[in-house]
């Protein structure tokens, strides 16, 4: 279990803004996992790495919530995925007007 994770800082990237939401989520997706000290929690450190898109980090929830979960029990995983989430908010969508006349 020897990851060499590492994130390069937000103002070194050459993506601007979509970088720096990058690098912080990385950050954060690698805080979760801070004390779980597994050879597969470090296997997802090193594909958390990795990431050049938020969408790939999406997709590695899950992980993170197993291994999470396996530590420290379901309510701390669900926890720690909360404060991921924020990475992925959606914004609010317009009303269409077909939407809005079924209301």
């Amino acid at each position: 279990m020897a990851s060499g994770w590492r994130v390069a800082p937000a103002e070194s990237t050459s993506f601007g803004r979509r970088g720096e939401a990058l690098a912080a989520a990385r950050l954060d997706f690698a805080e979760a996992l801070f004390d779980v000290r597994t050879d597969a929690a470090a296997d997802t450190l090193d594909r958390i790495a990795e990431t050049d898109r938020l969408h790939e980090l999406w997709h590695l929830r899950a992980e993170v919530f197993a291994r999470v979960a396996q530590r420290h029990g379901q309510a701390e995983a669900e926890r720690r995925l909360a404060a991921l989430d924020s990475h992925f908010a959606r914004r609010a969508r317009p009303m269409t007007r077909r939407a809005s006349a079924r209301r």
